[in-house]
């Protein structure tokens, strides 16, 4: 097959794909496929019944192959943040300390000269970080939320002076991208690039206080029921969601989640019949 038909616009593609070396699938972008195909993993663990060794060691060969460093990353982090909240005191520590060790070699020998490349030659780095600042401050100064029509003039208000403080700290990132999120009437790619920022900055606390809930009710859910490939993949949603899957991947996110909560309340009601 041509890998033409997939990177380029097409009747199958809407636009052309920067980095035709990376794996982007039918989506928009690598990140995104990378997201969607851990999330199919997690799916299928949870319907299976994997065992957490087979897992972890399919999940992070398959992320890496997919050359999506947040897909991975995002993986690993899930696992490092489940293993330090269960068990004793002394199992938690140990299995937190080989998490850390694990995800340390894997970005040094998989993602490092990955990452290095991508500053010196995209800008998707400085992109990313500086417009997670960017969501962070308009949710800090305005609590309550922007609204809808608030979103876009919020961010041209606050880029500029976000990527000031960065480029004073970090001269050598590429701000080229980012630099047109602060053009009044830009609207094509502009975005926080993390869907809970989004959320975030449109309805302020009053999506935070229900998202809170909702993910401490349905993690007790999960413990209760013992379903740990369950918890797996809501912390890899919420992980991804938060710093590197923007609207743009979002049809799968409540896609997972549906299923999540159906599955619980199927397994409940097995319980008490």
């Amino acid at each position: 097959l041509d890998p033409a038909i997939i990177n380029n616009k097409s009747i199958i593609q809407y636009n052309d794909f920067i980095s035709p070396e990376r794996l982007r699938g039918f989506s928009l972008e690598a990140s995104v496929f990378g997201y969607q195909i851990v999330c199919s993993i997690l799916l299928l663990a949870v319907l299976l019944n994997w065992s957490t060794f087979f897992l972890v060691t399919v999940t992070i060969v398959i992320a890496i192959l997919t050359t999506s460093k947040g897909a991975a990353l995002s993986f690993l982090i899930c696992i490092c943040f489940y293993f330090s909240l269960k068990g004793k005191l002394m199992f938690r520590v140990l299995l937190s300390l080989c998490s850390i060790v694990i995800s340390y070699i894997i970005f040094k020998y998989y993602f490092l000269d990955a990452l290095a490349s991508d500053i010196d030659t995209y800008s998707s780095v400085a992109t990313r970080g500086t417009m997670f600042i960017v969501g962070l401050k308009i949710f800090l100064f305005n609590p309550l939320g922007v609204g809808f029509f608030g979103y876009l003039p919020s961010i041209y208000d606050v880029t500029s002076g976000v990527i000031d403080f960065i480029k004073s700290h970090f001269p050598f990132l590429n701000f080229d991208e980012v630099y047109t999120y602060t053009i009044p009437g830009e609207y094509k790619t502009v975005g926080t690039k993390s869907l809970i920022l989004d959320l975030l900055i449109i309805y302020g606390v009053f999506f935070l206080i229900q998202f809170i809930y909702f993910i401490k009710k349905i993690l007790k859910e999960f413990d209760a029921q013992s379903e740990r490939n369950s918890y797996f993949l809501l912390l890899f949603i919420i992980f991804s969601n938060m710093f590197f899957i923007s609207h743009l991947g979002s049809y799968f996110t409540p896609f997972c989640i549906a299923f999540l909560i159906i599955l619980s309340k199927n397994r409940a009601e097995n319980d008490i019949n």
